[in-house]
């Protein structure tokens, strides 16, 4: 009876804990901005201290699960304790941490009501729920977008480390430092100005952690500056806004109870909200090509959101496939585009591709986005015996791909006499052409061009045709940054061959520059004294 009484008691004293739950009140919104439904939500696997209240000690730790409740033995029996709450966690997976600026750094952190511990050590703290108007709850719903961020990427990362790089989130109230990422301090910045608060914007806080999902797991060569949606960028930067689109936008569909729009991004304001869709998406006409952020997130979501639309889009959940793509395949690579998650994609899995990207006939997910990334029908034209006729004087070609990489596009153009002038133009998906004139043999270069102007990559050039005949053209990519792309072609004789002045070399005309007789000696002799000098 001895031995099972004591060992009763170790029972009794293994299983004395603290236990306590804490939540923070959350802020619902929907595509029209906040609705005013301000729930209380878990604080979910947060750090938390037992603090004996008489002199600050701490005396146990433990983290939070996910309905918000700690238990946390080894507290002696008969003592004061509080339990403290941070908006942190180092370990499980997660890595997040939520301060108030980058000069303080003071990580956030509530505190409960105390309790005395019973003679085991065991206690119930009441629940602590962390209202917006005392200004608690907004930097734990910050932290709770890091961790849903770390949950998503944990379901597709097999090899995600317990302790993964750390994500530290800057944020106060009134802060008009802005949103951002910053790669060189490795954080992100949060808005806090009463205007445009972004402490409960998710949709916006979790695109910004998509942009260090990129710097930590994969690669992000964006050049960087201002941007919108509509935009035309460097493909550089319309990869990198539009993968941190879509890690906003998949990380929320992974949490439907909480996100009933996981496909918009809602930025809200104090008063409404702008949203835009990537399902869809939205601004058709002008969300195309791989230069625009939200044709590249569109096209992500259609390769793994589970609803198909419009007959193009056929797949469905390779989630997995396009992390891999993001976190194995494309941080070996230089310039990062669109193109490059491609071929990563293309490595994961071959057999998605003709319905990832479609051809000049099929559409499919990239080219229902002008995203065009397969040859032409019009392929093999890679020298001049193979080359595809071009009319002078007509419209021309469009939507000529430079695909595969080292591609050449060869043309063949019938020319009368005079000035004959040909150009790219309408180039797509970041193509930069380099332009080539060569005669009759198609060996003989005449002309070239690489870009038209500073900052403009399309080609232009105009030529002398003396000889009525058969020419050729070639196009190739030039750049660093993209190898496909697309272009339009054109070309036609202007005008005759300039005539020659007949005067001999030297020979130097005077003007008259005036009617009356004194001013018109004057003319002639300024001009005589002119001739004079340039020769």
């Amino acid at each position: 009876m001895r031995t099972l009484a004591f060992g009763l008691a170790l029972s009794s004293a293994a299983a004395a804990q603290v236990t306590g739950r804490v939540r923070y009140q959350d802020r619902v919104y929907d595509l029209m901005g906040f609705t005013g439904s301000e729930p209380y939500r878990p604080v979910r696997y947060a750090e938390v201290e037992i603090v004996r209240d008489s002199d600050g000690t701490t005396l146990g730790t433990g983290v939070t699960d996910d309905a918000g409740t700690f238990r946390i033995g080894g507290i002696p029996g008969r003592t004061r304790v509080f339990a403290r709450v941070y908006a942190r966690r180092e370990g499980g997976g997660i890595n997040a941490a939520v301060r108030d600026n980058f000069t303080d750094r003071a990580l956030y952190a509530a505190a409960t009501a105390s309790i005395v511990t019973n003679n085991a050590g065991s206690g119930t703290i009441p629940d602590r729920d962390l209202t917006i108007a005392s200004g608690a709850a907004p930097p734990f719903n910050v932290f709770d977008a890091a961790v849903r961020s770390f949950e998503y990427q944990a379901s597709v990362d097999s090899d995600l480390p317990a302790l993964p790089p750390a994500l530290t989130i800057y944020w106060e109230p009134g802060s008009s430092n802005g949103t951002y990422f910053s790669p060189t301090d490795n954080s992100v910045f949060l808005l806090g100005a009463s205007a445009d608060p972004d402490e409960y914007d998710d949709d916006i806080i979790l695109h910004e952690i998509g942009h260090w999902v990129a710097h930590n797991f994969s690669r992000d060569d964006s050049p960087g500056g201002r941007h919108s949606v509509i935009d035309q960028l460097d493909p550089r930067m319309s990869w990198s806004e539009g993968f941190a689109h879509y890690w906003s936008a998949t990380v929320r569909r992974s949490f439907p109870a909480e996100y009933a729009y996981p496909s918009a991004l809602v930025d809200n304001r104090a008063a409404g909200a702008s949203t835009y869709e990537i399902e869809g998406p939205s601004f058709p006409a002008l969300a195309v090509m791989a230069t625009n952020e939200l044709a590249v997130a569109a096209v992500l979501w259609d390769i793994t959101d589970p609803s198909n639309e419009g007959g193009f889009d056929l797949l469905s959940g390779h989630e997995t496939e396009t992390w891999q793509s993001v976190n194995d395949r494309m941080p070996a690579m230089a310039e990062l585009t669109l193109e490059d998650f491609r071929d990563g994609l293309a490595l994961e899995n071959p057999a998605l591709m003709a319905d990832v990207t479609g051809d000049e006939t099929t559409p499919r997910i990239m080219n229902e986005r002008s995203i065009l990334y397969f040859p032409n029908l019009a392929e093999p034209d890679d020298s001049a015996a193979t080359a595809s006729p071009l009319a002078a004087g007509d419209p021309g070609l469009t939507r000529r791909t430079i695909y595969p990489s080292g591609d050449a596009d060869w043309y063949s153009i019938d020319l009368t006499e005079g000035m004959f002038q040909v150009e790219t133009f309408n180039l797509g998906d970041g193509a930069d052409t380099f332009l080539e004139l060569y005669g009759a043999n198609g060996t003989t270069r005449l002309a070239s061009n690489n870009n038209r102007w500073y900052g403009d990559p399309s080609s232009s050039l105009t030529f002398p045709v003396s000889k009525a005949g058969t020419y050729y053209l070639r196009v190739t990519r030039s750049g660093t940054v993209v190898e496909n792309g697309y272009y339009d072609i054109r070309g036609e004789i202007t005008g005759p061959l300039p005539v020659p002045d007949p005067r001999p070399a030297g020979f130097c005309a005077a003007s008259a520059g005036a009617p009356s007789p004194g001013l018109w000696l004057l003319g002639l002799a300024l001009g005589f004294l002119a001739c004079l000098r340039r020769r």
